[in-house]
C-alpha cells in the first residue's frame, strides 16, 4: 500500500500565492493518486476472490465480484472501503427481533459467538417485519432473523443471530463459495469450480423443483439438506459463473 506524504518548502508556498490555481491542482493531483493506490488493495482476497474485478474496475465476466451490496425489504448489507461487512435495518440486530439504526460491523462484538472471518452475506426477506440473514464466515454458516423466511425452521427455530448446524455441502469449504445468493425460502452458493448447491424449503406447487437436482413431489428432508443441481441423475452442472434467482426458481450463467 502507497502513502504519499505532501511536503512543501516556503518557495513553493509563496509561489503558490502567486499561482494558486496551480498549487490546488497539483494538490488533487496527489491526493487522488493516494486514494487510487488505497483503493486496489483495501481487501483481503479469500478464496477465489477477486476485488480488484469489482464495480467500475470489472472487466472481466466469468470472474466478477457480485454482493457486495445487497438488501431485503427494510436491511441492507454493504461491503466498505477496509472490506469490512457493515450490516442496518430491521430485525438486523444479534437478537433477531432488534434493529440496527445505522451501519454495524459484523463482527464477534455486536454478534456474539461469532467465529472466522466475515466472508459474504444475504438476505432474504418476505413482507413487512420478516426478514432472515445469512452470514458466511471461515468457520461456516451463521443465521439470524425471523424463522423460516430462508432457513426451514426445522434447521433453526429461533431469531437470535447463531451458527447453522448443518454447514455447507459437504464438499465445499468456506473459501470455495464464490458467491452466495440469499432468497425468501432458499440459498444458492456457486463455488470457485463452477458448481451450485440449493438449500430451499420452496416445494410449491407441492414439487421441490428448486432444488434442480431432478428429485420430484417432497422426499424425506428435502428442505434440511443441500442438493446439488444437476443436469441428469449423474451429471452435474458445471462451468458456473454466476446464479441468480428469486421465490422458487433459479438461474445459472
Amino acid at each position: 500500500m502507497k502513502t504519499f506524504v505532501l511536503t512543501f518548502k516556503e518557495t513553493n508556498l509563496k509561489s503558490s500565492k502567486k499561482h494558486p490555481f496551480i498549487f490546488f491542482l497539483a494538490l488533487v493531483l496527489m491526493l487522488t493518486q493516494s486514494i487510487s493506490a488505497l483503493a486496489q488493495n483495501c481487501y483481503t482476497t479469500q478464496g477465489c476472490q477477486d476485488y480488484s474485478n469489482f464495480g467500475r474496475n470489472s472487466d472481466i465476466a466469468g470472474d466478477l465480484e457480485y454482493d457486495n451490496f445487497v438488501s431485503g425489504y427494510h436491511q441492507s448489507v454493504a461491503r466498505d472501503a477496509s472490506g469490512k461487512l457493515m450490516i442496518w435495518g430491521e430485525l438486523t440486530h444479534a437478537s433477531g427481533t432488534g434493529h440496527l439504526l445505522s451501519p454495524t460491523e459484523i463482527n464477534s462484538t455486536n454478534f456474539p459467538g461469532l467465529t472466522g472471518s466475515p466472508l459474504k452475506a444475504g438476505i432474504g426477506s418476505y413482507g413487512s417485519n420478516r426478514a432472515q440473514l445469512v452470514l458466511l464466515t471461515t468457520d461456516g454458516l451463521w443465521v439470524s432473523g425471523y424463522p423460516n423466511v430462508v432457513i426451514s425452521d426445522d434447521l433453526k427455530a429461533d431469531a437470535a443471530f447463531g451458527q447453522l448446524s448443518l454447514g455447507l455441502p459437504e464438499s465445499v469449504l468456506p473459501t470455495d463459495v464464490k458467491m452466495l445468493f440469499v432468497t425468501s425460502t432458499s440459498i444458492a452458493i456457486t463455488t470457485c469450480g463452477g458448481n451450485v448447491w440449493v438449500l430451499t424449503r420452496n416445494s410449491a406447487p407441492g414439487n421441490a423443483v428448486a432444488r434442480g437436482d431432478g428429485s420430484t413431489g417432497t422426499p424425506s428432508g428435502w428442505d434440511e439438506t443441500w442438493a446439488q443441481v444437476k443436469t441428469a441423475p449423474d451429471t452435474p452442472l458445471t462451468g458456473v459463473v454466476a446464479t441468480r434467482g428469486a421465490w422458487g426458481m433459479f438461474f445459472a450463467l
